[in-house]
């Protein structure tokens, strides 16, 4: 009786019988001899025993979970964040920041790129943007842009209303606290948004903000971002809580009146300048969002808020022979 080869495993013979045979390919010349066959099963029974030591060590050193499962908060959350329990499915996200300028002229249109320029640094120091003393365009972040921007909803009931300005985007950006500095090109306006990206390019999350700013001025604000909070993103403004007052007045000499005695000019270490001088009669007044003027009826007064280190001053000349 002959047997018919099949792709299956029975296969019917002449004699109406069915057996189950095992399907091999003979080669030419190439059998293998019966001395070396009774070896075959010890080789293959060491293979496996290999094979199965290799994949227990192997699995022994793998840790099979979810990304961001379990994982504990490394930042303390802000006041508007709480930890997070589990992972967060849409994460890890890329973030943008824009800014978009409202001029107080109204006769003036924004300008994409201008009114408001940008600086975000991270928790390692890099920097994203434009200095604010220098105006050096910074580029250290990896996977981030610092471009204008274009509002393309100004008319949402909800949201920025300006036009145009600024925006920074990270693609892959590293959990943890980032400084932004917005500052100050044109007496303006602006609004922020803030917005959480994921993967499939939803904005997740979305935090608005605005404030008003002048040539020179710097508003700072804390961003924390981190896939152990709900939310992952947060924003605040970082308030600074140091300001400069001096207070000018002096007594004329026989009479009990106060009155101003000298002038005073206040010059920062970028050379910019407050105050009046008597001598050629020109007010200053290139400090941002800083005041010199008089003060009721008992002299001048001088404000700068978070004065820098250097400030100096000079006293341009006396009025009146008196004290001050």
């Amino acid at each position: 009786m002959t047997a018919v080869m099949t792709d299956s495993g029975p296969v019917e013979h002449e004699d109406g019988s069915e057996r189950a045979e095992r399907r091999s390919h003979q080669y030419p010349s190439k059998a293998i001899p019966m001395s070396h066959r009774a070896g075959l099963p010890i080789v293959v029974a060491m293979f496996v025993i290999v094979l199965a030591a290799v994949a227990s060590s192997s699995s022994a050193q793998t840790i099979m979970r979810k990304p961001n499962e379990g994982r504990p908060s490394t930042l303390e959350p802000s006041p508007g964040q709480v930890p997070r329990e589990g992972s967060d499915p849409d994460g890890p996200y890329s973030l943008t920041v824009r800014v978009y300028v409202m001029p107080f002229d109204p006769n003036r249109l924004p300008v994409p790129g201008k009114g408001a320029h940008l600086l975000l640094t991270d928790a390692t120091g890099r920097r994203l943007g434009r200095d604010p003393t220098t105006s050096v365009l910074h580029d250290e972040i990896p996977d981030g842009r610092y471009e204008p921007v274009i509002n393309p909803n100004p008319t949402m009931p909800v949201g920025p209303r300006g036009l145009a300005g600024n925006g920074i985007a990270l693609r892959t950006p590293a959990e943890g606290r980032y400084e932004l500095q917005v500052i100050g090109a044109d007496h303006a306006a602006y609004e922020y948004v803030v917005q959480a990206w994921d993967r499939t390019g939803r904005p997740r999350w979305t935090h608005f903000g605005r404030g008003a700013t002048e040539p020179g001025a710097v508003d700072r604000y804390e961003l924390t971002y981190s896939l152990s909070l709900t939310p992952p993103i947060w924003i605040a403004e970082k308030r600074g809580h140091s300001f400069l007052t001096v207070f000018l007045r002096g007594v004329r000499q026989g009479r009990s009146e106060s009155a101003d005695v000298s002038e005073l000019v206040l010059t920062d270490p970028r050379g910019r300048r407050l105050g009046v001088s008597p001598l050629t009669k020109a007010t200053y007044k290139e400090i941002p969002r800083a005041y010199y003027g008089a003060a009721s009826n008992e002299g001048s007064e001088l404000g700068v808020p978070e004065p820098a280190d250097g400030v100096e001053f000079a006293r341009e000349r006396i009025l009146e022979s008196g004290d001050w």
